[in-house]
């Protein structure tokens, strides 16, 4: 139902639904972690349970966060996409983004949507670092997102690592980082729920560079660049 509302843009009744939603996940999840502390409970089905509870809560808190973010309440929408970063990240396992995709890599048992749901709530933070203009916090988290999005959307370890943010923005490299982004972004295969992600970030990191630019024609150029056309 908050999803239907949130459709609908009726964001404060997308939140009331989701804020019901998530009190119900929260006390599921604290009744089945302690069920999985007691020994004489504790079985494998009780943890698939508590798994599959946690997973649906970061779910409600990545949703949370996107309904804060349409009501201007960007403090709490950056709170709701970190807890659901945290929940994501230990669900896949821990540790660096290499570490994390190369466990992915190897066929070891990483949950591929919540791999997938950790780079949107990178992407996210990202975002809302990008509307305050602290560009040098948001582009390490778009980097982070298109590195686990590349991987998960089958490119090599080449195409992926080829447009990471570099560690200082050089205004001079701008227009050369602005056309490769937008020149990666075109070249992207067929449509898929992480390809179409790929491209997004793509476009946000581009976004960027032409901002600090400090170049207006740049940032014009960028905004054609990026608008679909139909010729």
């Amino acid at each position: 139902m908050g999803q239907c509302h949130y459709s609908y843009r009726a964001y404060d009744l997308a939140r009331t639904c989701l804020l019901g939603a998530l009190r119900v996940r929260k006390h599921r999840v604290s009744q089945l972690s302690d069920d999985d502390d007691d020994s004489d409970i504790s079985t494998q089905s009780n943890r698939d349970s508590l798994y599959e509870e946690e997973v649906a809560l970061g779910g409600l808190f990545f949703g949370l966060g996107n309904i804060h973010m349409q009501l201007g309440d960007h403090a709490q929408a950056m709170q709701n996409f970190i807890e659901s970063r945290d929940m994501r990240w230990r669900h896949v396992g821990g540790g660096s983004t290499d570490k994390i995709l190369d466990r992915y890599l190897s066929g070891s048992s990483v949950d591929e949507d919540e791999l997938l749901g950790l780079a949107h709530c990178l992407h996210n933070i990202g975002l809302l670092f990008d509307m305050k203009e602290e560009y040098h916090r948001s582009l390490p988290h778009y980097d982070e997102a298109l590195k686990i999005k590349n991987v998960i959307a089958g490119f090599s370890s080449s195409e992926s690592t080829a447009l990471l943010a570099p560690a200082s923005v050089n205004p001079k490299e701008n227009v050369s980082l602005v056309l490769r982004s937008l020149e990666e972004d075109l070249e992207l295969p067929q449509v898929t729920k992480a390809t179409l992600s790929v491209s997004m970030t793509h476009k946000k990191m581009a976004s960027i560079y032409a901002k600090v630019s400090d170049s207006v024609s740049l940032y014009c150029f960028y905004l054609i660049l990026s608008c679909p056309c139909d010729f």
